[in-house]
């Protein structure tokens, strides 16, 4: 919330920006495997509409639905959002696996997995395994000194999307 345009977005669409005391309280789970990732698909898709200037589409077909956040319109791209915590340690191979699986069956040709915020400047990795280019941002946006853009995942995006079109 402390980017000052997502902060903006998510009142004026009423999303809750803070928690005040009351009766109720999430539970952990609902909370990290939930709540955070509906709040990270939202900033995401605002985050590409922003700052892209591209407005991610609803995956709507029952057998592609699940497997990726979004797709990219015109583009045999996939876009896929966490919130990663940075003292998280995953199995890059098991990641890697696992998004191979869901782009085969959805044809997706460039998987895009952005992690929305780190405070820590980390390195676009992008590489192909198979017939299929994977595109990892480490961070849409840096928790520096204040919020900001970090440039190097918006220029990765803008070339990866620029390569890629449906063949349908």
């Amino acid at each position: 919330m402390q980017w000052g345009a997502l902060r903006d977005y998510f009142q004026a669409q009423g999303y809750a920006t803070d928690f005040m005391p009351n009766d109720y309280i999430m539970s952990p789970s609902i909370w990290n495997n939930i709540y955070k990732g509906a709040l990270g698909e939202i900033a995401g898709k605002f985050w590409f509409a922003q700052v892209l200037g591209i407005y991610l589409e609803d995956i709507s077909e029952p057998e592609k639905f699940e497997l990726f956040d979004f797709k990219i319109p015109g583009k045999a791209v996939y876009v896929d959002f966490k919130n990663w915590n940075e003292a998280t340690e995953m199995n890059r191979d098991e990641m890697v696996d696992k998004i191979k699986i869901k782009a085969d069956k959805c044809g997706c040709k460039c998987a895009i997995i952005a992690n929305i915020i780190a405070k820590t400047k980390y390195k676009v990795q992008k590489f192909y395994e198979g017939n299929i280019e994977f595109l990892i941002i480490p961070s849409l946006l840096l928790d520096d000194d204040g919020i900001s853009i970090d440039n190097d995942a918006m220029l990765a995006i803008r070339s990866c999307l620029n390569e890629f079109t449906d063949k349908n």
